[in-house]
């Protein structure tokens, strides 16, 4: 077996230990978790999906890879693309509104982001920013972060970041 092979192995099965325990964490709280994705192409929707019994917390998902999606069906305003940009705080803050419209959750994520490669409209500096929203109780947190790799390395840590911080905000709801 080589190196690679057993690297993702051993990611993949990380991956499947951090995703159960935040199924554990959803259905404690018996929260219904809704997604809307563009970079990600529906990979977070998966990694929510994939284990057994997803449907005692997953309500669906939008994939609007394409901005003129975003803005015909989640109601972002093209003004707000010009002026910050698809990759933006206000854009998923959009998002985030249009998602609550559109999916009756408890919890709504939003991940957008540059995967790459750099073309007409990123940078080379812009490719590995990845912005995302999660709303849980009526609050929005949005963040900004920079990561590195090749698109899917970009993709997989943008999805991971997105579970890791929803994770991580649930088990500190259930210690407080």
């Amino acid at each position: 077996m080589s190196f690679q092979t057993y690297l993702d192995e051993q990611v993949l099965t990380f991956d499947k230990e951090l995703d159960a325990e935040l199924q554990q964490l959803l259905r404690e709280r018996q929260e219904k978790i809704a997604v809307i994705e563009s970079m990600s192409g529906g990979l977070l929707a998966h990694r929510l999906m994939y284990l057994p019994g997803s449907s005692d917390y997953f309500v669906g998902s939008l994939t609007c890879y394409d901005t003129l999606t975003q803005i015909n069906l989640c109601g972002v305003r093209p003004k707000t693309i010009r002026e910050f940009g698809p990759v933006s705080k206000e854009v998923v803050s959009e998002l985030l509104e249009g998602g609550k419209r559109l999916l009756n959750s408890t919890i709504l994520c939003v991940l957008t982001g540059v995967a790459g490669p750099s073309n007409n409209e990123f940078s080379e500096n812009q490719v590995g920013k990845l912005c995302f929203g999660l709303e849980i109780e009526g609050r929005q947190m949005i963040k900004t972060v920079q990561v590195a790799g090749n698109r899917q390395r970009i993709i997989q840590q943008g999805v991971a970041v997105v579970i890791g911080s929803l994770r991580q905000y649930l088990k500190a709801l259930q210690e407080s």
